[in-house]
C-alpha cells in the first residue's frame, strides 16, 4: 500500500482564505483605545471621589476589592464585544467591523438609556439597518433571532436559579413556588 496514491488531492487556493483583520484592530488602534479607556476610568474615579452628593456611592465602593472591580470591568467589556460579534453574525457578516461595532454599541447604549426590556436597542438597530438598505422582512426575522440569542443567558440563569431556589439548594425563597414558577415560565418561553 505504500506506493498507492491517496484517495484525495490537495489543491492550493489563490488569495486569502479568511477576511483580513480590520484596521480598527491594528496594534496602534488597540493601544489608543486602551489609553482612552484608562483615561475614562481615571476621570470617573476622580469624579466619584471628588463630587459632593456621591457619598453613598463612595460608601458602596469603600469595601470593594480593586481586583474584583477590574475583573468586573473586563467581563463587561467582553460582554459588549460579544454582543457586537453576535450582531455581526446575525445581521451581516460582510459588514465592516467598525460598522458592526458602531451599530452594536449604539444598541447597547439605547438599551441602557431606554428601559423597555431591550426593545429600544433592537428598534434603533432595525432603524439603522433599514436606512442602510436592508429589507424590512430580513430585519424582522433576524431581529427576533438576535433577541432570542442574546436573551438565552438570562433565561438559562432564571431556570438554574429558579430550580436552585425551588429545591432549596439556594436559600432565600420563602416557598418552593418562588423558584419553580419563574423557572417553569422560562422553560415554557424557550419551548414556545
Amino acid at each position: 500500500m505504500s506506493g498507492a496514491a491517496p484517495p484525495f488531492s490537495v489543491e492550493y487556493l489563490e488569495g486569502p482564505l479568511v477576511e483580513p483583520m480590520p484596521d480598527e484592530f491594528s496594534p496602534s488602534s488597540v493601544r489608543r483605545a486602551i489609553v482612552l479607556l484608562a483615561a475614562v476610568i481615571v476621570v470617573v474615579a476622580v469624579v466619584v471621589a471628588m463630587l459632593p452628593g456621591l457619598g453613598s456611592l463612595r460608601e458602596a465602593f469603600s469595601g470593594a476589592r480593586p481586583e474584583l472591580l477590574a475583573l468586573a470591568a473586563v467581563l463587561e467589556v467582553g460582554s459588549c464585544l460579544s454582543y457586537v460579534l453576535a450582531f455581526r453574525g446575525v445581521f451581516c457578516q460582510r459588514m465592516r467591523w467598525l460598522t458592526s461595532y458602531e451599530i452594536g454599541t449604539a444598541e447597547l447604549a439605547a438599551n441602557s438609556l431606554l428601559s423597555v426590556g431591550g426593545a429600544g436597542g433592537l428598534a434603533l438597530g432595525a432603524w439603522i439597518l433599514r436606512r442602510g438598505g436592508v429589507p424590512a422582512s430580513q430585519i424582522a426575522r433576524r431581529t427576533v433571532a438576535f433577541f432570542l440569542i442574546t436573551s438565552c443567558a438570562n433565561v438559562l440563569a432564571l431556570i438554574v436559579a429558579g430550580i436552585g431556589l425551588g429545591t432549596g439548594v439556594l436559600h432565600g425563597a420563602p416557598s418552593a413556588a418562588y423558584g419553580f414558577i419563574p423557572a417553569g415560565v422560562a422553560v415554557a418561553g424557550i419551548v414556545l
